[in-house]
C-alpha cells in the first residue's frame, strides 16, 4: 500500500460506486433490453430469467471490482476466512430460527440480545 492517508471520503466514494453497481440495473431496463426484448411489461419468462441472470452478472462484476480495488487502494480486506465472525453466526441463526414460526419468538428474543 502506498503512504497516502485514507479518509472517510474514500469510503465514501466506495459507497457511492456501489450504490451506482446496484443502478446499472436500470441501465439494462431503459437501454440495453429494450432494444432486445421490447417493454419490461411485456417480457415473457425466458425474457424475465434472461433479465435476471444480466442483472446478477452486473452486481457481480461490479463487486469483484470494488473488493479488488478496496483490497489494493485502501488495504481493506474483505474477504478474511480466518474465522467466522459472531455476529455472522448469529445472524444465521436468526435466519435459520425465523423461518420456522415455532420457533420466531427465540429469534427475536436473539435479534433484541444482539
Amino acid at each position: 500500500m502506498k503512504n497516502t492517508k485514507i479518509s472517510a471520503w474514500d469510503y465514501l466514494w466506495y459507497a457511492l460506486y456501489s450504490f451506482a453497481g446496484l443502478g446499472l440495473e436500470i441501465v439494462l431496463i431503459s437501454i440495453i433490453e429494450p432494444i432486445f426484448f421490447g417493454k419490461i411489461s411485456e417480457y415473457n419468462t425466458i425474457q424475465s430469467i434472461i433479465h435476471w441472470i444480466l442483472t446478477i452478472l452486473c452486481w457481480a462484476i461490479m463487486m469483484i471490482v470494488l473488493v479488488k480495488s478496496s483490497e489494493k487502494k485502501l488495504d481493506f480486506l474483505v474477504w478474511n476466512h480466518e474465522k467466522i465472525t459472531t455476529s455472522l453466526m448469529y445472524g444465521i441463526i436468526y435466519i435459520v430460527l425465523n423461518r420456522n414460526t415455532k420457533y420466531s419468538y427465540l429469534a427475536m428474543v436473539i435479534a433484541f440480545i444482539i
